[in-house]
């Protein structure tokens, strides 16, 4: 659990008082503002707590893929003795598993 006050507890505690002791007429009132106090000081604590497991996700991530078509792709250079186009195929593969949730986007020259 961690604790994140927005204002100091020092201060919240002396406002705290001060707001208490502008008391109302009446025990329901007082019973009242005293409960609203509380809440307004457990309220600026800003209790949290945190988990060591964090899920993320990369939905608002646009993805452009540019993808050269010209006859220089059907060269068989690419890692050993595949076409190079066979790599860009395979490499596009890959990041798409890799950013699930993300829009993707095609554009190809030659």
């Amino acid at each position: 659990m961690i604790i994140n006050p927005i204002l100091p507890i020092p201060v919240m505690a002396v406002i705290s008082i001060i707001y208490l002791a502008f008391c109302r007429k009446g025990i329901g009132n007082f019973i009242r503002q005293f409960f609203i106090v509380l809440l307004l000081f457990v309220i600026n604590l800003r209790i949290m707590v945190g988990s060591p497991v964090v899920k993320t996700m990369e939905a608002n991530m646009d993805v452009l893929f540019v993808i050269d078509n010209t006859i220089s792709m059907l060269a068989e250079d690419y890692d050993g003795n595949n076409r190079r186009i066979d790599g860009v195929k395979r490499d596009v593969g890959m990041i798409i598993d890799t950013l699930a949730g993300a829009e993707f986007g095609v554009v190809t020259f030659d």
